[in-house]
């Protein structure tokens, strides 16, 4: 089902309002095999929301700087978040990055390791911001988790409020996936979705997809015809498992009071 607003009857407390039926910040998830740890969800964000890496904060200055000086829409914003990541950072699994099944990697980790492909496997050639000059085949890495979070603290750095974005963990039609959801003010009870791997969609937000969700957390994909929004047969995403930002966990992005 699709709600649309006019964007004069939205405000922040309405979006807040819309995600009543929090699961607090007891969601846990095994993010670093390494060393077996387990990190709340949110506070993965939060930790990088609040203190940004310098790395964070030269990339988003170049969004922003790239959009240049027109008035501030957050639907623009997200999308130079996600080209920019998705220009910039090439998928790659965890086992072949950092020789582990499963590692959340903050931003300044994805910005700053170079790779180059070795018979072998991949090699961290370089640490830092910039491309190493002396090796043009050089390229920065990651997986779902890596990318996708990526996308979220720069729109977050960038000037897009936490109430309009969130981290989903949940299965696609190949298995399990990290992704993000974004809302516009057009749309407060519906999602776009951002994701730079899985179903990489570049097309402006008034135009692309729109995902409902049902009360068993089964997702239904809207597809655009000229601003009309037809259910599609195939769903490119199946279930969400858990959701969150910097702030919550959620186990369901569907309002209790819609279920």
């Amino acid at each position: 089902m699709i709600f649309k607003f006019s964007k004069q009857l939205t405000k922040p407390e309405l979006f807040e309002y819309i995600q009543d039926s929090p699961f607090n910040v007891i969601v846990q998830w095994i993010i670093d095999s390494r060393v077996r740890k387990s990190y709340s969800a949110s506070k993965f964000l939060k930790d990088q929301i609040d203190n940004p890496s310098n790395e964070i904060k030269a990339i988003s200055s170049d969004i922003l700087k790239g959009i240049g000086k027109i008035p501030f829409d957050e639907n623009i914003v997200i999308l130079a978040c996600l080209r920019w990541v998705r220009e910039n950072i090439v998928y790659q699994q965890d086992s072949h990055t950092w020789e582990v099944e499963v590692i959340w990697a903050n931003a300044k980790d994805t910005l700053t390791r170079w790779y180059v492909r070795k018979p072998k496997g991949l090699e961290v050639i370089h640490v830092g911001l910039d491309k190493p000059l002396n090796e043009p085949s050089a390229f920065r890495a990651g997986d779902c988790d890596d990318v996708n979070s990526l996308v979220y603290l720069l729109a977050r750095q960038c000037g897009i409020p936490a109430h309009k974005l969130y981290c989903i963990c949940g299965s696609v039609l190949e298995g399990g996936h990290f992704w993000c959801a974004y809302k516009s003010d057009q749309y407060p009870l519906n999602w776009f979705f951002i994701d730079q791997c899985y179903w990489y969609d570049n097309t402006p937000i008034d135009n692309r997809n729109l995902f409902d969700i049902d009360n068993e957390n089964k997702i239904t994909e809207h597809a655009s015809y000229g601003g009309v929004y037809i259910k599609t047969q195939k769903n490119n995403y199946q279930k969400i498992w858990f959701v969150f930002n910097e702030n919550k966990c959620y186990v369901s992005l569907k309002p209790s009071w819609l279920k």
